[in-house]
């Protein structure tokens, strides 16, 4: 189950690069954006984690 929804996540995150990377025109502005979301997965995943246990 959790692999799933790691597949899953890592699939959605690459489709919304790709999405971000047409609409975005100034790249230092999308990679701002895309490092305040792998900060923000890698907190859910680690809060999750806190739940389980």
């Amino acid at each position: 189950m959790n692999n799933l929804i790691m597949i899953l996540s890592i699939i959605f995150i690459g489709i919304f690069t790709v999405v971000l990377n047409q609409k975005v025109k100034n790249k230092s502005r999308m990679s701002m954006i895309l490092a305040i979301i792998f900060v923000l997965y890698i907190a859910t995943f680690i809060i999750i984690g806190m739940f389980k246990n």
